[in-house]
């Protein structure tokens, strides 16, 4: 069996049996692969520490019969560390929030590129002087992209129709509406929002791009937790420290 070999981002660690890793990685041409890497909390093996910190990136090898639920890794190298993160409480919480999203709306087993140069850019971004606020923005609005669930501000939910400078919200939904389809006292989206969505079309998450406002970070917290059908309790984390 011919064993697989690329660049992946690093998702979810967790101890398995005594001294094996259950490891969920994300890479560029198979997506989310999991499977176990064995040894790896052994005393005298390095690969743990290698796969230790979320959001890594880690060159891995693996193989997977055809019946089996978790391939097993063979080989692992560490590229770019994410242990800097664990210096700033925020920092690190934000980058477990980005990889709980990732994993809850990347499909497992399907080519990712899109994805994958997320995961690096956002991981880059952290590691830089970007706030962590600008970075979870961006990811919620790429991922929720990525996902097709996304509302486009850019059309009422309702009529189809542009809406305008004003983007107000649908109750209960969170669609965007025009001022005529939206009932009494429904919330908005300002300027200063949109204008990040825009940024976020074109630039990376190191920027330049603008602070996002709070309620627009609300407002893509709620999409996601519609979304994802379970709980996201690395997002819940980011939302107590704010």
């Amino acid at each position: 069996m011919d064993a697989e070999t690329e660049s992946a981002v690093v998702l979810e660690p967790r101890p398995y049996r005594e001294r094996d890793l259950l490891l969920t990685v994300l890479g560029e041409a198979h997506g989310v692969v999991r499977g176990i890497l064995r040894g790896a909390r052994g005393k005298r093996h390095a690969r743990g520490a290698a796969t230790a910190q979320i959001l890594s990136l880690v060159t891995v090898s693996w193989f997977q019969r055809p019946t089996a639920e978790l391939a097993t890794f063979t080989a692992i190298e560490l590229d770019c560390s994410s242990y800097p993160l664990a210096g700033s409480l925020e920092r690190s919480a934000t980058a477990a929030a980005v990889a709980e999203l990732l994993l809850t709306f990347c499909p497992a087993g399907e080519p990712a590129p899109q994805h994958f140069r997320l995961a690096r850019g956002l991981l880059d971004a952290l590691l830089g002087s970007t706030p962590p606020e600008t970075v979870l923005a961006y990811a919620l609005v790429w991922i929720l992209r990525l996902g097709g669930v996304f509302p486009d501000p850019d059309r009422c939910a309702a009529c189809g129709s542009p809406p305008g400078e004003r983007v107000l919200l649908a109750p209960g939904t969170g669609h965007p509406l025009c001022g005529a389809c939206a009932p009494p006292g429904a919330a908005s989206l300002g300027r200063d929002a949109l204008r990040f969505l825009e940024a976020s079309r074109t630039a990376p998450p190191s920027g330049p791009i603008p602070p996002p406002p709070r309620g627009l970070l609300h407002w893509l917290k709620r999409l996601a937790r519609d979304e994802a059908h379970r709980p996201l309790r690395a997002l819940d984390m980011v939302e107590r420290l704010s």
